[in-house]
């Protein structure tokens, strides 16, 4: 990789997050947790290693969350199925930390979110992986690499795609 190419990436990590962190200069592997993708299947969260993950946490009575998801949409259409230099495709798994299953599915179908994985164990903020993340708030994401390892937290959907755009 080229000098420029090395420095456009830093700069795209360090310049064009809003309020986002990354993990350039740490080893966060992303904690594994089960969750149901399309037609009811299980799945764990490494069963995606090799692909880039992005992790939301959302709640259907979080408008904020809501419309995080929405922005993501397009971006996930162009890149699910794209070969990239360090991976193979772009997945999103969606994280409810709604308290009523129903309440997620109700508010998944009217967003017509088209990716398939969302998970929800009903246990609101005391869910073991929002305590595990000693999550604070939603909207909240992680993107992981093909290895797992987070590298950008509370990322916009703007900085998303320029950052999916540049592993190209």
């Amino acid at each position: 990789m080229s000098i420029r190419k090395i420095f456009l990436v830093f700069s795209l990590f360090v310049f064009s997050f809003k309020g986002t962190e990354t993990f350039s200069d740490q080893t966060f592997v992303f904690p594994d947790f089960n969750f149901v993708g399309m037609f009811d299947k299980n799945y764990k969260l490494t069963d995606l290693k090799g692909s880039y993950v992005l992790v939301n946490f959302w709640a259907s009575w979080n408008e904020e969350s809501r419309k995080m998801q929405l922005k993501q949409v397009p971006i996930y259409s162009i890149y699910r199925d794209q070969t990239f230099k360090e991976a193979v495709g772009f997945e999103i798994v969606s994280v409810s930390i709604d308290t009523e299953e129903a309440e997620m599915r109700l508010a998944l179908k009217k967003d017509r979110l088209n990716w398939a994985n969302h998970f929800c164990d009903s246990k609101g903020w005391d869910g073991q992986l929002v305590k595990q993340l000693k999550l604070k708030g939603i909207p909240s994401n992680f993107l992981l690499n093909e290895k797992g390892i987070v590298i950008a937290q509370n990322i916009d959907a703007d900085s998303l795609e320029n950052l999916m755009r540049s592993f190209q």
